[in-house]
Order: C-alpha cells, then sequence, then structure tokens
C-alpha cells in the first residue's frame, strides 16, 4: 500500500543521516516548503521538488550519520496487543 507520508519520512532520514536532529529536519522541511502545508500538500510539494534548494547539507557532519538511530514512522497500535519481554502493551 502506498502511503504518502512516506515522501514525508524518506526526506527525514535523509537530513538526519546527513547529521540533523530530527527536530532540526523538521524545521528545515517546514522552512523550504512551508509551515502551514497539511501532510496531503506537504507530500505533494515533496513530489514536485523531492530536494528543495533551501535545505542545505550539514558540512562537517557527515562522519558521524551511519552512527544515529533510524527514523521510523510513528506506529498507530489502537486495539492492537503488542507482546514484549517484559509483558504484553
Amino acid at each position: 500500500m502506498f502511503s504518502r507520508r512516506l515522501r514525508i519520512y524518506t526526506l527525514l532520514q535523509l537530513l538526519v543521516d546527513e547529521g540533523r536532529t530530527i527536530a532540526q529536519a523538521i524545521e528545515d522541511i517546514k522552512n523550504a516548503y512551508g509551515h502551514a502545508l497539511s501532510m496531503t500538500r506537504l507530500s505533494e510539494a515533496i513530489r514536485r521538488v523531492p530536494r528543495h534548494p533551501n535545505i542545505r547539507p550539514v558540512v562537517g557532519r557527515a562522519a558521524a550519520a551511519p552512527a544515529r538511530r533510524r527514523l521510523a514512522p510513528p506506529l498507530h497500535l489502537e486495539g492492537v496487543v503488542v507482546a514484549t519481554g517484559e509483558g504484553v502493551l
């Protein structure tokens, strides 16, 4: 199934891999594409311009990127039982 949000998550992951924090990556995306956009309009804007020219690469922090944690989409677990090593959530 296709997710419109996948474009946003992929761009966020790219920016985090370059060395930004998640908060910095979100702020850079909002500054480049617009603060008032809905998720759908933001996804369409990213489809039209995948790497906005106002989002500049981070200089000197690219070597630290592989050590950063991967950004995953949020989970929506309404009504789902999840088993963990410590019990059931």
